[in-house]
């Protein structure tokens, strides 16, 4: 498996995770008019180090994590779930990964157009380091 299927895996797998966004974790694109809440991840970079012999097996990618809720509240308590999950260094489906690093979390809301519904987003960049396991 890929990097970026280990890395859903890892966050449905989580209890916390789970109980607060279900399977609701999508790569790029969460389905429109989709139900709340979920998670979106994408990557920003992805480095391909070389040494001698070839390439490393070791890499680091910086993946954008944008977590959609009705309320700033839920948004907020869904973060902090995922960094929960991702903090530590584990292993999911043939992914070694290490402590992941959080950096420049924003936080974002849109009003529905005609409505005085809105959409809270934070988002976390992702510094995750990852090798096959």
């Amino acid at each position: 498996m890929d990097m970026q299927g280990a890395l859903r895996a890892q966050l449905i797998a989580d209890a916390a995770v789970a109980q607060l966004v279900g399977q609701r974790v999508h790569w790029v694109d969460r389905p429109q008019g989709g139900e709340l809440p979920a998670v979106t991840l994408q990557t920003i970079s992805a480095a391909r180090p070389r040494h001698m012999q070839g390439l490393q097996t070791l890499r680091s990618s910086r993946v954008q994590c944008d977590i959609w809720a009705e309320t700033y509240k839920q948004a907020r308590e869904i973060t902090e779930a995922v960094v929960a999950a991702l903090e530590p260094a584990h292993t999911a489906n043939g992914i070694s990964f290490r402590p992941t690093g959080f950096e420049n979390e924003r936080d974002l809301m849109e009003r529905l157009a005609g409505d005085t519904k809105s959409i809270h987003r934070t988002t976390l960049d992702l510094i995750v380091w990852h090798s096959p396991a």
